[in-house]
């Protein structure tokens, strides 16, 4: 039992230490929360941003191994009317960080 102990330590341990960054399957950044969420608008055909507030409305729960940048922009494209494009923007509001157009 105590060496099933050691390996649920030495594990993580080790795979954050010999690892890049980025999320890693059985290692502790899989349950840790990772660094501050982007911001997200949805381009409207006038040109104007409307700020959506995706996290409360799309996520159940938080997974800290996904790439957000990546996945939401497409998702919220289906999902928003009158979206022609999104723009991602820092987790401060600072930006454009990215803009995806709907297809």
């Amino acid at each position: 039992m105590l060496a099933w102990l050691a390996v649920q330590a030495v594990l993580p341990l080790h795979q954050l230490a010999t690892q890049d960054t980025g999320g890693k399957p059985f290692a502790w950044q899989m349950f840790a929360r990772g660094g501050a969420l982007p911001r997200f608008k949805v381009v409207l055909a006038d040109g104007s941003e409307r700020e959506v507030d995706w996290q409360r409305r799309y996520l159940g729960r938080l997974r800290s191994e996904v790439d957000f940048r990546r996945h939401v922009p497409p998702h919220l494209c289906r999902h928003e009317r009158g979206a022609v494009a999104v723009t991602t923007y820092a987790a401060d509001g600072s930006g454009p960080e990215d803009r995806r157009a709907c297809s």
